[in-house]
């Protein structure tokens, strides 16, 4: 029966069909080739969220815990500022002695890199640390 149509069609019409044909065919496959683009990219972006959502998570754990133990300095500082006054030389020395080893504790040098990029001022921080010890 196909054979009976195509002979029906003069070739001009039949090339004309044979190109739309072939056009909707390169449609087809560009079509899809976008569709396989965007899939790919909307994976990238997808792990892109990811990886800042967990970047997002570790950075306010870490400044939650920074801020708990900057509460917790302030605390204690306080308390030993309020009984300084009648503090004896050798108490005063180890006060000191614990003073250089908080401080050397808290250097934001010893952090992994990946910390570096927290937002906060880590010197300011252990600047405000170094001061309250002071009071």
């Amino acid at each position: 029966m196909k054979s009976v149509y195509q002979h029906k069609r003069s070739a001009e019409e039949r090339q004309r069909i044979e190109a739309e044909k072939e056009a909707v065919i390169q449609q087809i496959i560009e079509a899809k080739e976008e569709v396989t683009r965007v899939l790919h990219n909307r994976i990238k972006l997808q792990e892109k969220k990811d990886q800042l959502n967990q970047q997002l998570a570790d950075v306010t754990r870490e400044a939650m815990q920074l801020e708990s133990q900057l509460k917790s300095l302030s605390v204690s500082t306080l308390s030993s500022s309020s009984s300084r006054g009648s503090l004896s030389a050798s108490s005063r020395g180890s006060l000191a002695s614990s003073k250089g080893s908080l401080n050397s504790a808290l250097s934001y040098t010893d952090m992994p890199p990946s910390q570096y990029s927290i937002d906060l001022n880590m010197k300011d921080i252990q600047q405000k640390v170094n001061g309250l010890q002071l009071l």
